[in-house]
């Protein structure tokens, strides 16, 4: 069944992997018709990938720390202990 319009293909084109921490994921299907309205799926193994090479260029971590407040205080690891 296509996700878009809800009605049967018996052509169906891949639109969305959905990923899910706590068990399978699942596909989402639309005919060929509504797939042309969709995004690209991006795969992951790319992002990981590309978020690898750009913390080897920069040496830095992939993401600024989250800034230490009364609702995320700091830890006490290195990187928290650092920023006090």
């Amino acid at each position: 069944m296509c996700a878009r319009c809800r009605r049967t293909t018996d052509e169906p084109v891949l639109v969305h992997e959905v990923h899910a921490a706590t068990g399978p994921g699942f596909n989402v299907y639309a005919c060929p018709e509504c797939a042309e309205h969709y995004p690209p799926m991006t795969d992951v193994l790319e992002l990981l990938d590309s978020a690898a090479r750009r913390r080897a260029h920069t040496g830095g971590p992939l993401t600024e720390p989250i800034p230490c407040s009364s609702t995320n205080p700091p830890c006490a690891c290195p990187r928290c202990t650092a920023r006090l």
